[in-house]
């Protein structure tokens, strides 16, 4: 699907995928030991569902909210610096590594030379996609270090919270979080409240009163899946991971 302005695509430079590829070895598995609610590798279809139905009891409060134009409003400054100290921190370094410095950051610096306004994260690389989550570590490690239950897809976050009092509390940290970066809540796409009232979507899932289903638009791609796996099955083949 295409993106008009101000998204940007990122132009071919030789080399990139297979760099992407070489710390996207390093990163994931790094991320999914210390942050798996922050999408990079690969969710199970049930992630959402799963997520929900283990913290409702203790935590029945919900905040679902994205970030405004996420990609092109990244500073540059902000991202280098983002990039840096999700490094350190993932991989619990006393400052930068010096191989990290020399075989990621100059591709990082190349990628961001493509937007010469000194803002702006362009899309259709793979590194783009990895230095989009390293913008997420810090704040998702503050997070959890604080006990609170999270999803972060891309530009998509969603925050269980123990009461309302709590749920407005870590809807301002978020915030204000965000706009130390540069960026903004898209606060027209805000929901929260309680799970067992409110109705919400979140990643093609629809939660309301307790229950969950997948969203309407979604059933079309759903059938088209289902009845792909089912002619592997019928075939003796599995087609579903």
């Amino acid at each position: 699907m295409s993106k008009s302005a101000p998204y940007q695509w990122a132009p071919h430079l030789p080399g990139v995928t297979e760099q992407a590829r070489r710390w996207r070895v390093q990163l994931a598995p790094a991320l999914a030991k210390r942050l798996p609610e922050v999408h990079l590798a690969g969710w199970r279809h049930d992630r959402v569902p799963v997520f929900v139905r283990e913290h409702a009891a203790s935590h029945p409060w919900f905040v679902r909210l994205d970030v405004a134009k996420f990609y092109p409003s990244l500073p540059h400054a902000v991202v280098r610096q983002q990039v840096v100290a999700a490094h350190r921190a993932l991989f619990a370094l006393p400052g930068e590594s010096w191989a990290f410095a020399r075989d990621t950051l100059p591709w990082v610096d190349a990628l961001l030379a493509h937007s010469p306004a000194g803002v702006g994260l362009p899309l259709g690389s793979s590194m783009s996609a990895l230095v989009a989550v390293c913008m997420w570590v810090p704040l998702a490690l503050a997070l959890k270090a604080q006990g609170v239950p999270f999803l972060i897809f891309a530009d998509d976050v969603l925050l269980l919270c123990t009461s309302q009092r709590e749920a407005r509390e870590r809807f301002a940290e978020v915030s204000e979080a965000l706009h130390a970066l540069g960026l903004q809540v898209n606060v027209a796409k805000v929901q929260s409240g309680a799970l067992a009232q409110e109705a919400f979507s979140f990643l093609g899932w629809h939660i309301k009163g307790g229950y969950l289903g997948v969203v309407l638009r979604g059933w079309p791609a759903l059938r088209r899946g289902c009845a792909v796996c089912a002619r592997g099955l019928h075939q003796g083949r599995w087609l579903c991971r």
